[in-house]
């Protein structure tokens, strides 16, 4: 029980369980691989400070290798395992197997961006503007640089890379 006063917690809460899906290895492993510290600093800092409003972050995290088939997976055991949201996540080269998961249990998602879906569906909560936006910030700094010309390449085998490839 949280004061109202927003000061120490009297008494402590039932833990609450997050999860964290994410290419960390693999040849985007360094990509990414910042992200995994930056949410286990992030947890430690909430416990520390009495938890989410007094109740102790557990965080499971996963590494899905870059392979949409073991992030399906480990998004699957972590819901089994009583995970309420993820967070922090990393994963858009294996959406393809994380979000099927996270809309058939609509267990909310929060973080990263890259796809349609994340402005349509109901349980995904992007950060940020969303990748419509980031890709026409990127464009709008090469022009504020004298950048006359632009050129992309993408991936047709990851859906995010065709979304993308389609609305530039």
């Amino acid at each position: 029980a949280a004061p109202a006063d927003g000061g120490k917690c009297t008494t402590q809460g039932a833990p609450i369980a997050l999860g964290q899906v994410g290419t960390f290895s693999g040849l985007a492993g360094p990509i990414a691989g910042d992200g995994l510290t930056a949410m286990a600093v992030w947890a430690k800092q909430v416990n520390a400070r009495g938890g989410l409003a007094c109740h102790p972050v557990t965080l499971y995290t996963r590494d899905d290798g870059g392979d949409p088939s073991r992030a399906a997976a480990a998004t699957k055991d972590l819901i089994g395992r009583g995970v309420v949201a993820f967070v922090g996540n990393l994963t858009a080269l294996t959406q393809s197997g994380f979000l099927p998961e996270i809309k058939k249990n609509c267990i909310p998602a929060i973080g990263i961006d890259f796809g349609a879906e994340w402005a349509t569906e109901p349980c995904l909560f992007p950060q940020g503007g969303g990748w419509r936006e980031s890709i026409a910030g990127l464009v709008q700094q090469a022009a504020d640089r004298g950048h006359r010309r632009i050129g992309l390449l993408y991936c047709v085998e990851i859906n995010t890379c065709s979304s993308i490839g389609k609305d530039i």
